[in-house]
C-alpha cells in the first residue's frame, strides 16, 4: 500500500531540514494536510498529471460553475492544489488562450495526440500573461 501523502510530505520536510545550511535554519517550511481523495478523483488527477508530464492533449468533458456541459481540447500545462480544489492550467484550443479547469468539474477525459511546445502556448507564457 502506498504511503499516505501527509506522511510522505512530513518525511520530505525532515530530509530538507537535514540538508539546509545552519544559517538557513530560521527558514520555516510549512505543509498542510491534503483532503482524502476517493478512487475516482485520484484516477482523474493521475490522468491529468500524466498528460502534463507526457505533453499529451486531452479532450475534456467539463461542467461549468452553473452546471452547463462543455467539451474542450486542451494542452495540459500544470496541475495545482489551491487548498480546496485541484486546478488544471491548460492551453484551450477552442478559446485559443490559457484556461484553468477545476479538476472536480472534469466529467471525463480522453487522451489525444502528443503536442509540441509552441511559443505563446507554454507554461512560461501562461506565467508571463499573469503579470499583465
Amino acid at each position: 500500500m502506498a504511503q499516505p501523502w501527509g506522511e510522505a510530505a512530513e518525511e520530505a520536510l525532515v530530509k530538507i531540514r537535514a540538508v539546509l545550511p545552519e544559517d538557513a535554519a530560521h527558514v520555516q517550511v510549512h505543509a498542510f494536510e491534503m483532503p482524502d481523495l476517493d478512487d475516482a478523483t485520484r484516477a482523474r488527477l493521475d490522468t491529468l498529471e500524466r498528460a502534463v508530464e507526457t505533453k499529451t492533449c486531452l479532450a475534456l468533458a467539463y461542467a461549468t460553475e452553473d452546471g452547463a456541459a462543455t467539451t474542450r481540447t486542451v494542452r495540459p500545462l500544470g496541475l495545482w492544489f489551491w487548498g480546496k480544489v485541484w486546478t488544471l492550467v491548460a492551453w484551450c484550443e477552442l478559446r485559443n488562450d490559457f484556461r484553468m479547469f477545476r479538476a472536480d468539474r472534469i466529467v471525463d477525459t480522453t487522451e489525444q495526440v502528443p503536442f509540441r511546445e509552441e511559443r505563446g502556448k507554454r507554461l512560461s507564457d501562461f506565467y508571463a500573461s499573469q503579470d499583465r
